[in-house]
């Protein structure tokens, strides 16, 4: 089985699209409740794109655990979601949290700080996408998947040219 959470517009053929809003759904409900009534271990791949900055701090920590947990062993959460530096990451009036190039190690079972998820992620790419219209866009997209330019993109002055969306992709 393959899931679409919050699938909007964006109809997938070969999945299970689930929106509380949208009309082109195969499953209209909230996304941690359609989660919760999944058995475990039944998810081949998940995507979620443009969502999980809309919920809740809380409830997002409980749909990445309840991802992880439907999730078979080696499934795939792809996940796009705006990096804070996106102007649209505060200026959106119905985005609830803002990510980073480390939100996500926190669900790595690696991670020295895992304990405030229930869940670990075996493996976590992160890569930060910028506008390629900007003029800084396309230089900076050459090394987007780069921990190291993660790093010195956010703890610098670097992030004054601002990201657009990080694309992340969590293996169980």
């Amino acid at each position: 089985m393959k899931l679409n959470l919050g699938s909007g517009n964006k109809y997938l053929e070969g999945y299970v699209n689930i929106d509380i809003y949208a009309d082109k759904v195969d499953v209209k409900q909230d996304i941690l409740k359609y989660l919760k009534s999944l058995k475990a271990d039944t998810v081949e791949k998940i995507i979620a794109t443009n969502i999980l900055e809309h919920i809740e701090k809380q409830k997002f920590l409980d749909v990445m655990k309840e991802c992880h947990r439907v999730l078979i062993k080696n499934g795939e959460l792809k996940i796009v979601v705006p990096h804070y530096t996106n102007p649209n990451a505060f200026g959106d009036p119905t985005h609830r949290i803002q990510f980073s190039c480390n939100t996500f190690n926190f669900f790595n079972r690696e991670h020295r700080d895992n304990y405030y998820c229930a869940c670990g992620f075996s493996e976590i790419f992160v890569y930060l996408n910028f506008n390629l219209k900007l003029p800084h866009g396309l230089f900076f997209s050459l090394f987007g998947g780069s921990s190291f330019f993660q790093l010195l993109f956010e703890y610098t002055p670097l992030h004054i040219f601002p990201a657009q969306y990080l694309k992340v992709m969590l293996l169980k």
